[in-house]
């Protein structure tokens, strides 16, 4: 057994595992999964494992401890302790872990929501993080904003971070220390209200929650793919600086309106919010909302009425259309898409996109419309 590469003892009935003691795992050892062992209390004896590199021990659900040792094994990549719910502190010499990359601590809140006690505890955490790490998720571990250090520019490789799941209310300040962050999961967390200013580097953001109202970038910010649940689009005011507004109609100023040819504005204050279900939970939302982006309005409302000053009608995915020539600079081009669709379970679908193309200029917009649905 001295070539053994990979042990699978995941499911098993274990207690208690010393690598130390049992001759059959020791050499070229590099693959250890302990998932599952829902019996396993302490892990230890890492001295015999110089060449493992993963480690995995997901929902072992009464392990307490694992050994300090573990920085022994100095070719770790991969350390993967989520939902280890009775784990009473991480090991702090995985911060002497020169390799390390990727550190998954979801749903280990016994030791992980108790960083933010106190100062000393913050600067602890900082510490025993590796500033070889790439991707760390601490998804599901009752954390508030006061719970993360103010600084985590220690973790300057550090390219994916998911915070899913904790009760933050905005983008923890230390995220803006992270040079080189790339990723940033802030799903389900459904107190949170903005994220502003995220490092320029950013070019993934994932916050599907209801209760988020504002995001705001900095200039530099290089496009990135933003993606959030419609249910964001049930509040009566929701912002992405210089990029995405939403406001409830009866707000938006009157000559936007006229100029968008809204020109009946008691049909607008008559229309009330209405209450939608999603998974079985009711939900107001307005009737009508104007959506603006990158400079271009568009509305949202549930009815099944097009406007009759629309002339150009089509069935189908596309219409095409010539603008007359004019003496005059054109100012804008309305434009107006009637579509059915019902809200599935599943309710995080990326919003349609509407494609513009200018055939004589040779010239292509892109951009998300807000649907006039039935």
């Amino acid at each position: 057994m001295e070539n053994l590469v990979a042990l699978d003892m995941s499911y098993s009935n274990i207690e208690y595992f010393d690598m130390s003691k049992d001759k059959r795992l020791l050499g070229l050892l590099k693959i250890l999964d302990l998932s599952f062992c829902e019996r396993l209390g302490n892990v230890g004896g890492f001295l015999k494992l110089p060449a493992l590199e993963r480690l995995i021990g997901r929902k072992c659900i009464s392990l307490i401890e694992v050994c300090e040792s573990v920085d022994q094994c100095v070719e770790l990549v991969h350390i993967d302790l989520s939902y280890c719910y009775r784990l009473k502190k991480v090991p702090t010499s995985i911060g002497n872990l020169k390799k390390v990359e990727t550190l998954l601590l979801d749903g280990c809140y016994s030791c992980v929501s108790e960083i933010g006690t106190t100062p000393r505890d913050l600067k602890l955490i900082a510490f025993s993080l590796s500033s070889s790490l790439r991707i760390l998720s601490l998804a599901n571990n009752n954390l508030s904003n006061e719970s993360f250090p103010r600084d985590f520019s220690s973790l300057f490789m550090l390219k994916e971070l998911y915070l899913d799941g904790n009760p933050i209310v905005s983008m923890p300040d230390c995220v803006r220390s992270l040079p080189r962050l790339g990723i940033l999961g802030m799903n389900n967390c459904e107190m949170a209200i903005s994220i502003e200013h995220p490092p320029h580097t950013l070019r993934k953001l994932s916050i599907y929650t209801h209760s988020l109202k504002k995001i705001k970038f900095d200039q530099e910010m290089s496009p990135l793919n933003l993606r959030f649940c419609r249910k964001a689009l049930l509040p009566c005011s929701f912002e992405v600086d210089g990029v995405v507004k939403i406001q409830a109609m009866e707000d938006v100023e009157e000559k936007v309106l006229h100029s968008l040819r809204w020109t009946n504005l008691e049909f607008i204050k008559e229309r009330r919010p209405t209450t939608r279900i999603f998974k079985g939970t009711q939900t107001e939302c307005r009737t009508q909302m104007m959506f603006y982006e990158l400079g271009i309005f568009s509305t949202f409302y549930w009815s099944d009425e097009m406007p009759n000053w629309i002339e150009y009608r089509s069935e189908g995915p596309s219409i095409s259309f010539t603008i007359p020539s004019s003496p005059n600079k054109l100012r804008g081009l309305n434009f107006c898409c009637v579509e059915t669709f019902q809200f599935h379970a599943d309710e995080y679908v990326l919003l349609p996109m509407v494609k513009f193309s200018n055939i004589t200029k040779k010239l292509t917009w892109f951009f998300m419309i807000i649907l006039l649905a039935k």
